[in-house]
């Protein structure tokens, strides 16, 4: 449309949502992850994620949550596409949608007569609830260590507060 901003493309490599990770744990001091953000050195970090809660959204809403726009800095990107799937995928792997392979809410997978749902790791759609788990372990679609396994591995306390499937 004439006079319309040009749509968003993700920054992969320097500010989107799969540097950021990667860019809390250099900060803490741990060799091996980049840190595009250039984040000051810290003895501890928290992620606070709040799906659906993105740079627009806050900045529209300032007085609702002036803590959070308090420490607000520079926007990040989502991948593409921004789905909630894609977006923890990337922030668990610091790797774009098309590297780690979760690249929406459903999918198709072949043998299946219906999507798959990558967050409820379950067919979509109408019929009987088809659990894949069982069938289909996770890494098999996402086998890349994720950060907090090499966090653990590096010594780092990992807590996290949420649903178990998508610790």
């Amino acid at each position: 449309m004439p006079g319309s901003a040009p749509p968003l493309v993700p920054r992969y490599g320097s500010r989107s949502l799969a540097e950021l990770v990667p860019s809390l744990l250099s900060s803490l001091g741990l060799a091996g992850f980049a840190s595009p953000l250039a984040l000051e050195p810290a003895a501890r970090v928290c992620l606070l994620l709040v799906d659906g809660l993105g740079w627009e959204l806050l900045q529209a809403n300032r007085p609702a949550a002036p803590f959070l726009n308090s420490i607000a800095g520079e926007p990040l990107t989502a991948g593409f596409p921004a789905t909630t799937a894609a977006s923890l995928s990337s922030l668990a792997t610091g790797l774009p949608p098309g590297e780690h392979g979760l690249v929406g809410y459903t999918m198709a997978l072949p043998g299946y007569d219906r999507a798959f749902n990558t967050l409820t790791w379950a067919l979509y759609g109408l019929g009987t609830r088809v659990e894949l788990l069982q069938e289909l372990e996770p890494e098999t679609m996402q086998p890349a260590a994720t950060l907090a396994e090499r966090a653990a591995a590096a010594g780092v306390p990992i807590h996290h507060l949420g649903p178990a499937f998508h610790a």
